[in-house]
């Protein structure tokens, strides 16, 4: 408890730093009591554009605690889909976080995925693979042709937006259109993409965040 009133305590002191290292504290070993103070401390912190490495920081913990009362704030900022912008970034993966019921569950995904431009779209899939998301082999032959469709291409300096559902195919590469499309996926230029995908062709995961 002790360490608790701490930890929230420092949510609120001056220096940048150690608001940062309180959020991560909280996300990282799921304090969900926490919920309401660091959901304060955010609302406060998204006052000051300055520091969005803290607000990205709190965004991450408030969807590893699930917290609910972020959910509405979180899809508007999915919804502004702004370019290349980790606050939305960290904001699509914490609502994929806190609206879906289970790992099976990627009707949040799927709904993101209806609208979103380069950073939400490569973000939800990149939840998909780092929470090893198993959605039923119907979605997962959506996603496939959503991303045989899909105009967008990956751009100098960021990663592949496939990544992510790359590294989620290791929980269901035995299903035949899965294994053709990570084959496909071997050649290419980005060696680090083509490792997930070997990876995923063995049913291993790779850690990509």
């Amino acid at each position: 408890m002790v360490e608790e009133q701490e930890i929230s305590q420092q949510l609120f002191v001056s220096k940048s730093s150690l608001r940062r290292a309180a959020a991560k504290y909280i996300g990282k070993n799921k304090i969900e009591n926490l919920g309401d103070k660091l959901w304060d401390a955010y609302l406060k912190e998204a006052e000051n554009p300055k520091t969005w490495e803290t607000q990205v920081e709190m965004i991450k913990s408030l969807g590893l605690i699930r917290y609910a009362k972020a959910k509405q704030s979180l899809y508007s900022i999915c919804k502004s889909n702004k370019k290349h912008d980790m606050i939305t970034s960290s904001a699509t993966k914490a609502y994929v976080r806190i609206a879906r019921e289970n790992l099976q569950d990627i009707i949040p995904i799927l709904d993101l995925l209806s609208f979103g431009d380069f950073e939400v779209v490569s973000s939800a899939f990149e939840v998909l693979g780092e929470d090893k998301m198993v959605p039923s082999e119907k979605e997962i032959l959506f996603l496939l042709n959503y991303i045989s469709k899909s105009n967008l291409v990956k751009e100098k300096g960021y990663r592949d937006f496939r990544i992510g559902f790359v590294c989620a195919c290791a929980g269901f590469s035995d299903i035949p259109e899965v294994k053709l499309f990570l084959t496909k996926c071997l050649d290419n230029d980005d060696s680090f993409f083509a490792k997930v995908a070997i990876n995923s062709l063995n049913r291993k995961y790779t850690a990509i965040s």
